[in-house]
């Protein structure tokens, strides 16, 4: 967990200046399939030293989750009215933080029918295939996250 921490904590202080260097948008898209590719590794943790590609693998996940969220909650708030922010805030909550529960059920169902190693390498497939969705988005073609008009600053 401390692992994973000091990636999270490395993605939100390199979320501005990743997005200035590829693009407010651009870094959307880019942060989970190909900053998330490498937490591939943390199911393949072994005994000895290799019990450490656990924390690096989830250091990376959580590297490339911040810099994806920072990036993202820009974007959406860039783009919202602000009379419709705290719907859209709520809205987004609702679906992400409400599918969280099922997960894990999901997961835990998963490590106890086809083992721990297995279940962690479809949560990497899934989250992964997931970033993929936002690539072949109309979002791919944007450098950068609009600029809102003049007077609906959030």
């Amino acid at each position: 967990m401390a692992g994973a921490a000091v990636g999270g904590i490395a993605g939100a202080t390199f979320a501005g200046r990743l997005a200035k260097k590829i693009g407010s948008a651009r870094i959307i898209w880019v942060s989970m399939p190909v900053f998330s590719a490498p937490q591939v590794i943390a199911p393949a943790a072994w005994q000895g030293w290799g019990v450490l590609l656990f924390p690096l693998g989830r250091g990376i996940a959580y590297f490339a989750g911040m810099v994806y969220n920072v990036a993202q909650v820009s974007y959406r708030q860039s783009v919202t009215p602000p009379e419709l922010m705290g719907r859209m805030n709520a809205a987004v909550r609702w679906v992400v933080w409400g599918t969280l529960p099922l997960g894990g059920i999901l997961g835990g169902a998963l490590g106890t029918l086809i083992g721990v190693r297995p279940a962690l390498g479809m949560a990497f497939v899934g989250s992964w295939a997931a970033g993929w969705f936002v690539f072949c988005s109309p979002l791919r073609h944007t450098r950068d996250v609009p600029v809102p008009a003049a007077g609906l600053t959030p």
